[in-house]
């Protein structure tokens, strides 16, 4: 890297590494780059939080050498100024979506001309350069001429609906694509979409469906929408007869829960209200990237106690939560910095802004789907918003004007040294003052909590998360990501019990061997799964094995029963076969009356829950 002629014959000093496929390469480089001391190694990849992505736009010191450790996101997206050398793997990893098992996998392939070409071209952008590509002239020929469309790695589910809506096809298999992809892949994503009801057996809409299209979503975070709208249809007799339902069968606690006695009419709408907002922040939450950064070996175990007191015995989406409210009450209370609290809890806060973001259309669309005026954010009229959005723009050009290029802090290790006055500057911008005189974190803090006021309400979200959870709500909210998720549940295994939280092992419809993702809150002996339960998940990935990503904890037989399409039974219904899954015998009450009595009351839930559905979707 360092004596070959070629390499030292060009004036620059920055080489690029694309099409790496993780980041074990970083660490076996930066061991040589400390003893040399003429090189700094920098990681870009989408897993980064935004301040690390833009070093790689910082100059190297005088003598120092910048290699960049790329993923395929730097073949068109980026150009940084001063790169002279590219040196191409030839491999990338894809996420490739399996349409029979509905499982996520990040698959390690080699790459099509098209992007070695775009790859190539990154290096001398600014100025003469030169590109190595670590494969010989017969793999190249090998290479597919392009990369595969996105519509044969993705779920067709939104797909479908969408060609249902705009009416371009009866039969949306025989719709001509482009590009078209395999026969099964439409062929899982009309069965998914019959299961779901969101199609009738004669594929056309039905009102579900209808509604689902007209969300931009995934199918299952849609589903979610829908069913947390209803908490405005039938509000009190609905939720009571759920949680009624829920406490008869719990195994965890069985205790009645007297909701929204002694409340008005109008006090009652509010907590309704309440428990939307949750419901929109969860699905918000669990569209997005996951705002947790990788830890470092010696920050983890500090980053990790502080994290705990958001963790939620319930599972992941309740987490995501507790982390979104005690974000914005900081961002309301404007008591300290919100970069710094979530630089200290190993969080990225542009997640949380995304989240914001999410959730702010969804409620737009809610808003418009129940024909009622949208509240102007932040208070002021359009006019105001207008003028604020102008200063904030005009801002943002003076920063960046003014930010240049700084020069990076080589590390003992070969990386990046933290700088200090982004860490520990005041970016506290109380009152909502002005920003001069503040460092350039204080300035970005600033901008992004004006641009957060001018988006949502911030002091009504602060409000709606000051509330804590009681059980009847946390069984309420349960129910609605239990009903978006199915069938999409994991069975735990008789044996858990004997082994420690990382051997966990769960069966769910199509994989009989799943784990928990190392992040999942519920990865902790003491939260494993009690024999009454079941878990929820939002993504199935395949990596080194199969993970259940966005992970809740739920009741085993009020969750199957009030979620499936078909349930089988023995004459005693000792047994119950839902949608072809045998359920457990620690479910099932012991006495055969008893059982029959429950049995009648979630019947005639499951009718009701039907019904409403198709009201809020007409």
């Amino acid at each position: 890297m360092e004596g070959g002629g070629g390499v030292e014959g060009f004036c620059g000093r920055s080489l690029r590494v694309v099409g790496l496929s993780g980041g074990r390469e970083a660490n076996e480089m930066r061991p040589y780059a400390a003893s040399t001391r003429r090189w700094v190694i920098l990681m870009l990849h989408s897993a980064l939080s935004v301040e690390e992505q833009d070093k790689v736009f910082d100059l190297a010191p005088e003598g120092v050498r910048k290699c960049i450790l790329s993923t395929n996101i730097a073949e068109t997206s980026v150009t940084i100024d001063g790169i002279r050398f590219v040196v191409d793997s030839g491999r990338a990893k894809e996420m490739v979506h399996d349409p029979r098992t509905g499982m996520a996998s990040l698959q390690e392939c080699w790459i099509s001309k098209a992007s070695a070409d775009q790859r190539k071209g990154r290096a001398g952008r600014t100025g003469p350069g030169v590109a190595f590509r670590l494969y010989s002239k017969e793999e190249f020929d090998k290479f597919p001429d392009f990369t595969p469309p996105e519509v044969h790695k993705i779920p067709l589910e939104s797909v479908v609906l969408q060609i249902k809506q705009l009416r371009m096809a009866e039969d949306p298999r025989r719709f001509p694509f482009i590009e078209p992809p395999a026969d099964g892949m439409l062929a899982s994503a009309v069965v998914a979409l019959k299961e779901q009801e969101a199609l009738s057996p004669a594929l056309q809409l039905t009102p579900l469906g209808a509604a689902l299209a007209s969300l931009p979503v995934s199918l299952h975070i849609g589903k979610i929408l829908i069913l947390g709208s209803l908490f405005h249809l039938k509000a009190r007799p609905f939720r009571q007869a759920v949680l009624d339902s829920g406490a008869c069968l719990s195994s965890v606690r069985k205790e009645r829960c007297e909701l929204g006695a002694g409340l008005s009419e109008t006090e009652t709408g509010a907590v309704m209200d309440i428990h939307q907002e949750h419901v929109i922040t969860m699905a918000a939450a669990m569209s997005v990237q996951s705002p947790y950064i990788r830890l470092g070996s010696s920050d983890a175990s500090e980053t990790t106690t502080l994290r705990m007191s958001m963790e939620s015995p319930h599972g992941d989406p309740f987490t995501l939560l507790n982390i979104f409210n005690e974000w914005i009450r900081i961002k309301h209370r404007r008591s300290e910095s919100s970069f710094k609290w979530c630089r200290r809890h190993g969080l990225e806060e542009q997640r949380l802004y995304e989240i914001t973001g999410c959730g702010s259309s969804l409620r737009d669309m809610e808003h418009r789907k129940r024909d009622c005026p949208m509240e102007a954010a932040g208070g002021g009229g359009h006019r105001s918003r207008r003028v604020a959005q102008h200063e904030l723009r005009k801002m943002q050009r003076e920063m960046e004007r003014d930010r240049g290029r700084r020069v990076l802090q080589v590390g003992e290790d070969g990386g990046v040294n933290e700088e200090g006055d982004s860490s520990d500057s005041d970016a506290e911008g109380k009152d909502g003052g002005k920003c001069g005189g503040q460092s350039e974190a204080a300035k970005l803090d600033f901008m992004r909590s004006k641009d957060l006021e001018l988006r949502v309400d911030v002091r009504k979200l602060a409000d709606a998360s000051c509330r804590d959870l009681s059980q009847a709500d946390v069984a309420l909210l349960k129910w609605v990501l239990c009903s978006g998720l199915y069938p999409r549940v994991g069975l735990p295994h008789d044996k858990n019990v004997e082994r420690n939280e990382k051997e966990a092992r769960f069966h769910t419809k199509h994989c009989r061997d799943a784990s928990l993702h190392p992040t999942c809150v519920l990865n902790q002996k003491e939260l494993q799964p009690a024999p009454g339960e079941l878990l929820g998940y939002m993504e199935m990935l395949e990596t080194s094995r199969v993970f259940l990503c966005n992970v809740v904890r739920l009741p085993g037989l009020p969750s199957m029963v009030l979620s499936s399409s078909r349930i089988d039974t023995n004459r005693t219904m000792t047994r119950l076969l839902v949608d072809k899954v045998q359920t457990r015998e620690a479910w099932l009450p012991v006495d055969e009356w008893e059982a029959r009595r429950r049995w009648a009351e979630l019947r005639g839930l499951h009718e009701e829950l039907g019904k409403g559905l198709r009201e809020k979707a007409l």
